[in-house]
């Protein structure tokens, strides 16, 4: 999908022009968000303790889990997941749909910090099948799931053509979906 705008002068006028805004507190900047935080609140120091600590110990009491680890971009996130269940299969082989974004938008981060291999799956003017997953002749370490693919859009796969895909079982599978 396309934006509107030509170019980022003319989207930088469009945004100054809005009155209404999704996150409730309008256009703020550094000074406004830098004033919201509390002067008693204790700082974290390379990700211990402080209020990192503490979110990690909501987020994982939230979704009952012993522990949660804070990545401040789901693209740390998801290449640092897909090196986690590399090295537990000891396979460096993750597969994914030819539109994904950590191959197509991410600049092959996960070959260049974690010496993983990228193996796109599919068709890339088509969602996955369970047919382009049975195809797959090599091992893979896990295989990235995203729901929707913004090159391909507005193509979403329906929730049971998901979770039909989601049930192939080979390998591990992340998935970015919250279903």
């Amino acid at each position: 999908m396309r934006c509107m705008a030509s170019d980022d002068r003319e989207l930088d006028v469009l945004r100054a022009r809005c009155t209404r805004f999704l996150n409730g507190h309008g256009r703020q900047d550094a000074a406004q968000l830098l004033a919201m935080i509390p002067a008693d609140t204790e700082l974290d120091h390379y990700g211990e303790g402080g209020v990192t600590a503490g979110l990690e110990a909501d987020i994982a009491s939230l979704l009952g889990k012993p522990s949660a680890v804070f990545f401040p971009s789901g693209t740390m996130a998801q290449q640092s997941v897909l090196r986690v269940h590399a090295d537990r299969r000891g396979r460096r082989t993750v597969g994914f749909h030819p539109a994904c974004h950590v191959d197509c938008h991410e600049g092959r981060g996960y070959e260049r910090l974690h010496a993983l291999t990228g193996r796109p799956i599919g068709d890339p003017d088509r969602l996955l099948t369970l047919g382009d997953l049975e195809a797959v002749a090599e091992p893979l370490a896990a295989l990235l799931l995203e729901r929707t693919y913004f090159r391909i859009a507005p193509k979403t796969c329906s929730r049971s053509a998901f979770l039909k895909v989601r049930s192939w079982n080979p390998c591990q599978i992340c998935s970015n979906s919250s279903e």
